[in-house]
């Protein structure tokens, strides 16, 4: 039964549409393959926060009856006395055999393995310790599936350059409480390796037939968005008209109501543009890769003016976008209600980057020209947000004005 579910894992390796699904579900096979209590799988990714730059392991999947460890982190670091975890060590070169020219080369190692983990000095522990064996194994691939993924196109073959990035994970083993918590036997550690190496090949393959996917699917939407330029073109000129008319019917109110009510004007036809939009907005939802910066920072300006939470776009350990499992599966139907139904006048609470002021520095350089032409959408987005926070911002104005205290209940 056992190898009949390797063979049935290795083969959903090589076919899958979902690699972290299909990885999760065979966790428990590799833990049986190689007659351990736990497997889990770290990515090794560099992270800022108050300190700096650091480099850390982030356990992003577990075997059954784990799961406490994901999400956990781990320091990737290296010390001046070596590395600073136990895993780390996986990334220290070692002097390898010489070269064809006799040069010498480095290498590093293809595993980790503790035989006792209670006498290893530098061992992390996430639960109570027990005696049992430590296994790692490294698991590095290029990555297709980034922000800079996509490159130019080749002027003589009008291929799209597709651009690697190197991708670092580890495969992890441990018997802690588990058969008197023996070390791994060879040939566990040998089927460890492969497994390693097997979803390393599995996991570049992936991602490079996706982007290859990618490619095809952003080229035919680069094709429409030129067409759809050209028709915001000529209706831009009628929509202007059209704004210009209702503007004109406040003329007669007094300055301060004025200012408030032409705004909401604007903003009411920036909130039909992005509307009309829907279509190209789900779209942007589909991409695996990353948008450029700029159409980032418009998306994220969006959800947060929604009352979108930093949790629903950043990836729990590393605190940085995690745009393909989180932030691009908030372009629903969901958002949509949330621009319909979005009330520019309510009290809010926001957290410190939903305020105003931080948004209007989130997407302060920006300009609609240069949006459009990565997509219409990312224009349309682009004018709601500015006209969402012009408008928020005399509301904030006028009811803190009105505020004996000059709060008005309002943070924002």
């Amino acid at each position: 039964m056992q190898q009949k579910n390797e063979e049935d894992f290795a083969k959903a390796l090589d076919s899958t549409d979902d690699m972290m699904a299909t990885l999760a579900n065979g966790l428990d096979i590799l833990k049986q393959s190689s007659g351990a209590m736990s497997c889990y799988i770290a990515r090794k990714e560099t992270v800022e926060d108050d300190d700096g730059t650091k480099e850390q392991f982030q356990y992003i999947m577990a075997s059954s009856g784990q799961d406490f460890m994901v999400g956990k982190t781990l320091t990737a670091a290296m010390g001046d006395d070596g590395p600073a975890s136990v895993t780390a060590g996986l990334y220290v070169e070692e002097d390898g055999p010489d070269d064809e020219d006799g040069n010498p080369t480095k290498v590093t190692p293809s595993h980790l393995h503790v035989g006792n983990v209670l006498r290893k000095e530098g061992m992390t522990f996430f639960a109570v310790p027990k005696i049992g064996a430590y296994l790692a194994c490294p698991i590095n691939f290029n990555s297709y599936l980034h922000e800079g993924a996509i490159g130019p196109v080749n002027e003589e073959t009008q291929e799209t350059e597709k651009v690697p990035k190197p991708a670092q994970y580890v495969l992890c083993l441990d018997t802690m409480g588990f058969g008197g918590g023996l070390p791994f036997t060879q040939n566990a550690v040998e089927k460890a390796k492969a497994w390693a190496t097997k979803i390393a090949a599995a996991y570049e393959a992936y991602e490079l037939k996706l982007l290859e996917a990618e490619i095809a699917s952003q080229k035919k939407s680069a094709e429409a968005n030129a067409e759809l330029l050209g028709k915001l073109a000529e209706e831009k000129e009628a929509a202007e008209a059209k704004l210009q008319e209702e503007l004109a019917k406040l003329a007669d109110l007094p300055e301060e109501e004025k200012a408030l009510q032409e705004q909401k004007v604007k903003l009411s036809a920036a909130q039909a543009a992005l509307l009309a939009m829907k279509e190209k907005i789900t779209e942007i939802g589909r991409y695996m890769i990353e948008p450029k910066a700029d159409a980032l920072k418009v998306l994220k300006a969006l959800l947060y003016m929604l009352g979108y939470d930093k949790k629903q776009l950043e990836d729990v350990g590393s605190k940085k976008v995690d745009w393909k499992m989180k932030m691009r599966k908030n372009f629903g139907s969901t958002l949509f209600d949330k621009i319909q139904s979005y009330d520019v006048e309510a009290k809010l609470k926001p957290k410190p980057y939903q305020r105003i002021d931080n948004l209007e520095k989130l997407i302060s350089g920006l300009d609609v020209e240069s949006l459009n032409q990565m997509s219409v959408a990312y224009g349309a987005v682009y004018e709601w947000v500015s006209a969402a926070v012009a408008t928020r911002k005399i509301v904030v104005e006028q009811r803190k004005a009105a505020s004996a205290e000059g709060e008005g209940g309002q943070d924002d």
